[in-house]
């Protein structure tokens, strides 16, 4: 789960996310043209 509290996914657009995982984190684009970056330090706890 992602608390990104300026913007919010109705259900129904959750499967028109791109998301692309790299070496260096995870990136989601949404339909609107945002983007969020997660580094995989944040998700994998240093493994």
């Amino acid at each position: 789960m992602i608390n990104y509290p300026e913007y919010s996914v109705a259900e129904s657009e959750i499967e028109k996310l791109k998301v692309i995982w790299t070496s260096e984190g995870v990136e989601i684009l949404f339909s609107t043209g945002h983007k969020l970056f997660v580094p995989k330090e944040r998700f994998t706890g240093g493994r």
